[in-house]
C-alpha cells in the first residue's frame, strides 16, 4: 500500500512538471501581454485598480505588457500574434471572492489559465487585490523568457520589405492612368462570363486582417503571412492589389476580390478584418 502511495505522487509530481513545461514553452512564444481596461464582472474600467493592478504583477514576471488601447510596437503592428490577450474571470461566491487569470492568442485560443486565487476580506478593494495576487502565484515556478518564433520574424521582415515607398507611389498613380486608358479601349466581357463564388457566413473561417502602410493596407491572414497588398485608389473602399490584375471592393456589406485574366472575371467575397 505505501508503495502503491508512492507511485502516485511520483505521478502527479510528473505530471505536473509536464504541465508546468508545457506552460512554460508556450507563454515564451509571445513578447507582449495585452491587458484589458475593464473586466466584464466589474461595472467601471479598472475598478480597484484591478487592470493596473494585473499590469504591474506581469511586468513583475519579466512581462511586456501594453493596456488595451495603447499604441502597438511596429513589430506587434506587424505581427499581432506576437501578443496574448489577458483576461480575469470571477467565480466568486457571497463569502468568498476568486480569480482566475486567462491568456489567449491572436486565434482566440486558451494558452495558460492560472491557478484560482482566492479571498476572504469583505472589502471589495482588499480581497480583488489578494485574490488577483494569489492567482498570480501561478506565474512564480515560470521563469519567463521571450523565445522569438522564426515564421513570425520573417513574417514581420516579409512585411517591412513590402512597404510602399515614395518611387512605388508615383509608380502607382502612372499605372491607375494607364488602366484607365486600358479600359477606355477594352471590350466589356458580358455578364454570363463573370464567376462569383459562394458566400460564407463563417467569419472565423479564412479571416484575414488588414494593417494599415504607407498608402494602402497590408493583409496578413492568423500565420501571420502577408498574403497581400492593398494600393489606395481614388474611390472610396476600393483598392489595388498589387502586382495582381485584381481590385478589392466594398459591396452590400461583403469585401471581394475581382480578378481579371483577360477572358473572364473572377470575383470572390473575402472576410477582411479592417
Amino acid at each position: 500500500m505505501k508503495n502503491f502511495k508512492n507511485t502516485v505522487i511520483t505521478l502527479i509530481l510528473i505530471m505536473g512538471c509536464v504541465t508546468l513545461g508545457k506552460a512554460q514553452s508556450n507563454l515564451d512564444d509571445y513578447k507582449y501581454i495585452i491587458v484589458s481596461k475593464k473586466y466584464d464582472f466589474l461595472k467601471l474600467e479598472d475598478q480597484y485598480q484591478l487592470n493596473s493592478l494585473t499590469a504591474f504583477l506581469y511586468k513583475k514576471h519579466g512581462f511586456l505588457v501594453l493596456m488595451e488601447g495603447d499604441a502597438y510596437p511596429n513589430d506587434l503592428e506587424k505581427g499581432i500574434c506576437l501578443a496574448l490577450n489577458s483576461n480575469v474571470i470571477a467565480n466568486s461566491g457571497m463569502f468568498k471572492i476568486k480569480l482566475q487569470i486567462e491568456l489567449k492568442n491572436c486565434k482566440n485560443e486558451i494558452v495558460f489559465t492560472s491557478r484560482e486565487g482566492t479571498s476572504r476580506e469583505k472589502k471589495f478593494k482588499v480581497a480583488y487585490n489578494l485574490a488577483l495576487r494569489d492567482a498570480f502565484k501561478s506565474f512564480d515556478a515560470i521563469n519567463y523568457s521571450y523565445v522569438p518564433n522564426e515564421k513570425e520574424d520573417a513574417a514581420i521582415a516579409i512585411a517591412k520589405k513590402q512597404d510602399i515607398t515614395q518611387e512605388e507611389q508615383e509608380q502607382i498613380k502612372t499605372d491607375i492612368k494607364e488602366l484607365k486608358k486600358t479600359n477606355e479601349n477594352t471590350e466589356i466581357i458580358p455578364k454570363k462570363e463573370l464567376e462569383i463564388l459562394t458566400i460564407t457566413t463563417d467569419e472565423s473561417k479564412n479571416l484575414l486582417y488588414a494593417q494599415p502602410i504607407e498608402a494602402g493596407f497590408q493583409i496578413v491572414d492568423s500565420t501571420p503571412k502577408v498574403v497581400m497588398i492593398l494600393l489606395e485608389t481614388p474611390l472610396e473602399k476600393t483598392f489595388i492589389v498589387k502586382n495582381e490584375n485584381a481590385i478589392i471592393y466594398w459591396q452590400d456589406g461583403f469585401w471581394y476580390m475581382s480578378k481579371n485574366d483577360g477572358q473572364k472575371i473572377l470575383v470572390e467575397p473575402l472576410n477582411i478584418k479592417f
